[in-house]
């Protein structure tokens, strides 16, 4: 609380200050003049920052900034605000900058709502800004308050599609709750495998990306997300999520009957995890790039994944792998397998492409590998400095020769439980002949062993490693 101007976290950010991925809480901010709980006034650039609490002032006043003479994009700010003149919920000025891609929800002071996302704009601007004046989230779910009681509900398609743009936008949803109660198509799956050739009608944007990352908890409740499709070529970190942060939670969802092409950081649940958890979730999904390509995420760094799978066909051109394209920085993967087929060229392995200073234990793959270059193998592509325990490939349908990072075994050996040394059967795996083609199986989590042969869905589709080469 100061009656001069240029009152914020920062007073005036300069011309070449830049302020990203910061999120300021529970804040109360008064001055004069050029008023926002984040800054005063900024010429610089600001990105994928998030702002929520009590500004009051007499002139230019906004909930996320006073006065903006920069670059202000993906962010997003909660609160309420209170002025004289030029009061936006956002931004109380616009005067030569851009502010593009942000987010605002307030509840105002004395029952007064300002209308206006930005209070004034004197020559800049302005696109893709969204306002709600409800005070909240809440309203772009079914239900909900986003606890852990009382999570968000997604419900429907426009639901989901809501979660994308505010996540988007700046909200991380840091500390919420949000539940799946049914299953959801976003297109018609019918023809999915020629979608490469014929597109469907709804081109999905994933939720999250890098400057404004998913941090929330995404509970799927056992349900599928079908027929997402993405196919730009010179996209990075895509998926049904995109980029998720390291408080990140995703759980219990399966991504089945999809498309999804990328350039780098492709994945079919999930493009790039920055410290999240995912478990006891799938992806039976196409999905193609040039580096850093999963059948479930293209990058797991200092993550955590277990009890998942991925069916699929995965193609790219270096660090492929049938589950993870690269698996660094201590990251974990346990209880988890793929199938299916993978084709690149550098690093390329049937379960990650690259296990760098990470983790991968009590795991298999009976993955179908091609690769034409160097550090190829079965389980692992890349010999980096990695620990595989008790993680299996099979050696009669890897296609490459052991490179010794894992164990290598016979069909018939891979359905036998006294190979798995350490497993936990009848508590996280079970072994049957009628499910999973006999191989181990996690338990409660559906298995579909006509998804492993995709070799003609690779043809269907068109996606061919030396595509991928061009």
């Amino acid at each position: 609380k100061n009656p001069e101007d240029d009152q914020g976290l920062f007073g005036v950010i300069g011309y070449y200050g830049r302020v990203s991925r910061l999120n300021v809480t529970a804040s109360y901010i008064e001055g004069g003049d050029y008023v926002g709980i984040l800054a005063g006034g900024s010429a610089g650039v600001i990105a994928g920052c998030s702002t929520s609490g009590i500004v009051v002032g007499d002139s230019i006043v906004g909930g996320f900034t006073g006065v903006n003479d920069g670059m202000i994009t993906g962010s997003y700010a909660a609160g309420s605000v209170r002025g004289r003149i030029h009061v936006g919920v956002f931004l109380g000025a616009n005067r030569i900058g851009a502010v593009i891609g942000n987010f605002s929800s307030a509840a105002g002071l004395d029952d007064s709502i300002p209308d206006e996302f930005v209070g004034a704009n004197w020559g800049g601007f302005v696109r893709s800004t969204f306002l709600d004046t409800a005070g909240g989230v809440g309203g772009y779910f079914a239900s909900g308050k986003g606890t852990e009681n009382e999570p968000y509900v997604i419900s429907a398609k426009e639901h989901l599609k809501n979660l994308s743009m505010l996540v988007n936008m700046g909200v991380s949803f840091s500390g919420k709750y949000i539940n799946l109660d049914r299953d959801i198509t976003l297109n018609d799956t019918a023809n999915w495998r020629q979608w490469a050739a014929e597109p469907p009608a709804y081109v999905w944007m994933p939720i999250g990306l890098y400057i404004n990352q998913f941090d929330g908890t995404f509970d799927g409740g056992g349900h599928i997300i079908s027929g997402v499709y993405i196919d730009n070529p010179k996209a990075t970190i895509i998926s049904l999520f995109g980029a998720i942060s390291k408080n990140a939670a995703i759980k219990n969802i399966g991504v089945t009957a999809s498309y999804i092409r990328g350039y780098s950081v492709v994945g079919g649940l999930v493009g790039g995890s920055y410290g999240a958890t995912i478990s006891n979730s799938y992806a039976t999904s196409v999905v193609t790039g040039h580096d850093a390509v999963g059948g479930l995420m293209g990058v797991s760094h200092g993550a955590t994944i277990r009890n998942s799978y991925a069916t699929g066909a995965v193609t790219g051109r270096g660090s492929v792998g049938g589950l993870v394209g690269n698996n660094i920085e201590n990251s974990t993967i346990s209880n988890s397998y793929s199938t299916g087929t993978v084709k690149g060229n550098l690093s390329v392995g049937g379960l990650v492409g690259i296990n760098r200073e990470s983790i991968i234990k009590f795991s298999y793959t009976i993955s179908t590998v091609t690769g034409c270059g160097p550090r190829v193998g079965p389980l692992v592509g890349c010999i980096c400095p990695g620990v595989e325990n008790s993680s299996y490939f099979n050696i009669e349908t890897s296609g490459v020769r052991d490179n010794h990072r894992g164990t290598g075994r016979t069909t018939e050996e891979m359905k036998q439980r006294e190979t798995f040394t350490g497993w936990k059967f009848n508590r996280i795996w079970g072994m049957d002949s009628a499910i999973n083609d006999g191989y181990p199986h996690l338990l409660g989590m559906p298995d579909n062993p006509a998804i492993r042969k995709l070799e003609a869905i690779l043809e269907d589709v068109g996606a061919e490693t030396d595509d991928n080469e061009k």
